[in-house]
């Protein structure tokens, strides 16, 4: 009898650091108030970006509906860091509730690239425009991307590097930006820079080079503001106030930028659905991981239960399910919060389906071992004598 009720509670103590770990794995880091890391420039006009900092305008902006893509332009004065982090980072990103950003501006390694979703040949795909160029440590450099009904073109220091025919992003930009500007990182964080931007500008139209090296003389010369006035301007950002948490828009469309205190995402999303899309490949390491590693979850459960709260076997295994679908859905509302995590639906499903076969495993033993129990004391010739 003691034994008994020793052995049920190391089951109990097992189920509950079993849970607990699981609960730790999928709210690590815990990053809930992370200061946001974005500084002034010192001396010079700039936003300093290190890692787990994010800036982005206040609100979703009215704009045309997603249909066919209008032109636009985009003009990015930055400096990169000597130790960028090891998947680069988003300089700038472009965010309207979709499933792919419409445009971003990201660091690999010691260049940079655009990226964007479009259009070709009917089919959706991302495109990716490299600036193969050289990008010193600490030099300013002046990217930009142009983009109408003939193609999209990357430019770095006014050179064009990259060109797509036919193609271009599909951003909901007109005469305002359809979308939240965000820089430093992507509007659900996680994907920090490291860097400074000295100035941006954005278009409702395409940019010739011409008007891009005039620009880029201009602002060398005078600075961003000189850039105010200019035909079909969306935004301006000089980034010279010298000190608060907002950057103004010289522009007025877009909106000011706001630095927020802690750094976190800015689009709360619980329990997004990611859809595969071409370029993205599923993975699906993490899906079995999400599989699998809910299976002793469903088995530790099933046992607890049916041994300290002892239903029937039918009313344990759905409880068993049951508790496994409540730890995940604890666990993918905080990653929410969390920059560094993903708050998706089809985690909580793929945890729940292991809970489900964790717990289906453990009533398929337990009613092998009564089978074989009562079976045994049938056979049995001493059974029931004194």
């Amino acid at each position: 009898m003691i034994a008994n009720r020793w052995s049920g509670i190391g089951l109990l103590i097992a189920c509950v650091g079993g849970l607990s770990a699981v609960l730790h794995a999928g709210l690590r880091p815990y990053d809930f108030f992370v200061p946001n890391r974005v500084s002034r420039s010192a001396g010079a006009p700039g936003l300093v970006f290190d890692r787990q900092g994010i800036a982005a305008t206040t609100a979703k902006r009215a704009g045309p509906e997603l249909g066919r893509p209008a032109p636009f332009s985009i003009e990015v004065w930055l400096r990169r860091t000597a130790s960028p982090p090891a998947d680069g980072g988003a300089v700038l990103s472009v965010a309207d509730g979709g499933k792919l950003a419409p445009l971003q501006l990201s660091q690999w390694q010691e260049t940079f690239y655009f990226r964007f979703p479009a259009l070709q040949d009917g089919v959706l795909a991302e495109q990716t425009l490299s600036l193969k160029d050289d990008f010193p440590v600490g030099a300013p450099r002046f990217v930009a991307l142009s983009s109408g009904p003939e193609g999209t073109r990357a430019y770095a220091e006014a050179l064009e590097i990259a060109y797509v025919p036919g193609v271009q992003p599909l951003v909901r930009w007109g005469t305002t930006l359809g979308g939240r500007l965000v820089l430093g990182n992507r509007i659900n964080a996680g994907r920090g820079w490291t860097g400074r931007i000295d100035g941006l500008a954005l278009y409702a139209r395409t940019l010739t080079p011409a008007e891009l090296a005039t620009h880029a003389a201009s602002v060398r010369r005078d600075g961003v503001r000189a850039l105010a006035g200019e035909p079909g301007l969306l935004g301006l950002y000089a980034f010279d106030e010298k000190a608060g948490g907002r950057a103004r828009d010289l522009a007025g469309a877009v909106g000011d930028l706001t630095i927020p205190a802690r750094y976190r995402p800015l689009g709360l999303e619980i329990l997004r659905l990611c859809e595969p899309l071409p370029g993205n490949p599923v993975s699906y390491r993490d899906m079995s991981l999400n599989l699998v590693g809910f299976i002793p979850v469903g088995l530790l459960l099933f046992w607890s239960l049916r041994r300290w709260v002892v239903p029937g076997p039918a009313s344990t295994l759905w409880l068993a399910i049951v508790a496994g679908f409540s730890l995940s859905l604890i666990i993918e509302t905080g990653q929410a919060f969390l920059p560094s995590r993903v708050s998706a639906l089809g985690d909580l499903a793929l945890n729940t389906a292991g809970s489900a076969l964790g717990a289906l495993l453990a009533a398929t033993v337990s009613q092998l071992r009564n089978h074989g129990a009562r079976n045994w004391r049938s056979l049995n010739p001493f059974q029931g004598q004194p």
